[in-house]
């Protein structure tokens, strides 16, 4: 193998390495992300329901469900905790 060979062989390698790099710290991002919106979206429910602007046949489930959703997100499933956080707005009529 000449030089350039071993040069070019070494490129690539780097090259691979540092793209993995890349990948995994916009993944550990956008999921460190997506944690913090799912946990300010359970905040603002929280402050709409103590508010006293929720009816109160529905605070009671709706507590539980934000419970449910803190739950999901400690286990890192951000995504269901979104899905809930939507679910919990939708059924409080909250945009």
């Amino acid at each position: 193998m000449t030089p350039i060979h071993r040069g070019t062989a070494f490129t690539g390698v780097f090259a691979l390495a540092f793209a993995g790099l890349a990948f995994t710290l916009a993944f550990t991002g956008l999921a460190g992300a997506a944690m913090a919106d799912c946990a300010a979206d359970l905040e603002a429910l929280e402050a709409e329901i103590a508010s006293g602007n929720v009816d109160p046949a529905l605070r009671d489930n709706a507590e539980s469900m934000i419970d449910e959703a803190r739950t999901m997100l400690q286990q890192g499933k951000e995504a269901e905790c979104g899905d809930m956080a939507a679910g919990i707005r939708a059924s409080l009529g909250i945009n």
